[in-house]
């Protein structure tokens, strides 16, 4: 997720890190679809971590749905943005914006970050 989690990554002791790991091996292997029904249960089960939302997003990307993972991005900015966590707030929110320019929800929560206008918007 381009670094978006790097300050967010999960603990040896996370329960759910294996999860995570869990989809990131279904990416990696084209099982798309496997890996979007875990990223859904590991969003179910940790509704507030970061890390889920992003992996979440991945599995989106890997099935196409650009809305998805547009979607999983802003919730993982919204959550950062709650957990202080300006810099990867900042980061998913430009991922998502690279994905769908101009979105107008995405539009909004640009500005509530602060986050200067794009070059030629």
């Amino acid at each position: 997720a381009d670094g978006i989690a790097a300050d967010l990554g999960p603990s040896p002791t996370d329960a759910n890190a294996g999860r995570l790991w869990e989809v990131d091996v279904f990416l990696r292997y084209g099982l798309s679809r496997r890996a979007l029904a875990h990223a859904r249960a590991l969003v179910r089960a940790v509704p507030f971590r970061v890390e889920a939302r992003l992996k979440l997003h991945e599995a989106y990307l890997a099935c196409d749905s650009i809305e998805g993972a547009v979607h999983s991005l802003l919730v993982a900015s919204d959550l950062a943005t709650l957990g202080g966590q300006q810099d990867a707030a900042v980061r998913a929110l430009t991922r998502a914006l690279d994905l769908a320019p101009g979105h107008p929800v995405l539009e909004s929560a640009r500005i509530e970050l602060g986050m200067p206008q794009p070059e030629g918007g």
